[in-house]
């Protein structure tokens, strides 16, 4: 069993908010993610792929959030669930790996009566890596995201709107597939460089044998057919990334 925990400072940037106002976005501690992790089986069917059951929770406890018809802020504002199934398989040089889940959100209710639900949504990446150096490694992955529809906004949030700069004809459709985005169906590609600096960063080597410096470049595309972007802002997102997993009865993962 293993436990994993990833959070970080965000600094965001959006077209909308520098439209209305002179500043570029939020930035500040985002949603934090805690999860468990179990090792279900080395080999498959004599294949040689390893699979895991992966349970996810998103916190959304470290910023504040705004009223969402005159705000961006640095998440949703609600907790989510996840539940994954993981797969992987080494080679003589690289490895490959694919992810398969459904992640249920809850309802937001920071600014009640003007409450929403987001879409549950099913979430599928795969991906792999490749060694191009003793301390150097080159990933790439792909990641599709399909809303179930589900989503909701209250009575009270569609008259806010309203109110705000909405039209008289902007119904809860309106708010769900465009305001808010609530529904998004996305597709995007990423790209990570991955830096072993084990050996210059010495400290504490029994608990964390292994210390990686992640940069990561992820961008949305349009997408095809049934895998078309669509209810959704195309974006892209830089991040740099200390990992270090731990090891012991207690391994815990921070990335």
């Amino acid at each position: 069993m293993t436990i994993f925990f990833s959070g970080g400072y965000d600094w965001q940037e959006s077209d909308d908010v520098k439209v209305y106002s002179d500043e570029n976005g939020p930035s500040g501690i985002g949603d934090i993610n805690l999860g468990l992790r179990y090792h279900l089986k080395d080999n498959i069917l004599g294949t040689g792929i390893l699979s895991s059951a992966q349970v996810e929770f998103k916190i959304p406890e470290a910023y504040d959030y705004g009223d969402p018809t005159t705000q961006l802020s640095l998440g949703d504002g609600q907790y989510d669930a996840t539940f994954a199934l993981l797969f992987g398989k080494g080679f003589s040089k690289g490895y490959a790996w694919l992810n398969a889940g459904y992640k249920y959100r809850f309802e937001n209710k920071e600014n009640d009566p003007l409450t929403f639900k987001p879409s549950d949504q099913v979430k599928v990446s795969f991906g792999g890596g490749y060694p191009l150096l003793s301390w150097l490694s080159i990933g790439g992955l792909v990641e599709w995201i399909k809303s179930v529809d589900n989503a909701e906004v209250s009575d009270e949030l569609v008259e806010a709107n309203w109110r705000t700069g909405g039209q008289s004809w902007h119904n809860e459709t309106v708010i769900i597939k465009d305001s808010l985005g609530l529904e998004p169906n996305a597709l995007s590609l990423g790209v990570d460089l991955i830096f072993d600096i084990s050996k210059f960063v010495p400290v504490m080597k029994d608990t964390f044998p292994s210390k990686s410096i992640v940069v990561s470049y992820n961008r949305n595309i349009a997408g095809f057919g049934a895998f078309k972007t669509e209810d959704y802002s195309l974006g892209e997102t830089y991040s740099i990334a200390f990992v270090f997993p731990g090891k012991g009865i207690f391994p815990i993962n921070l990335f």
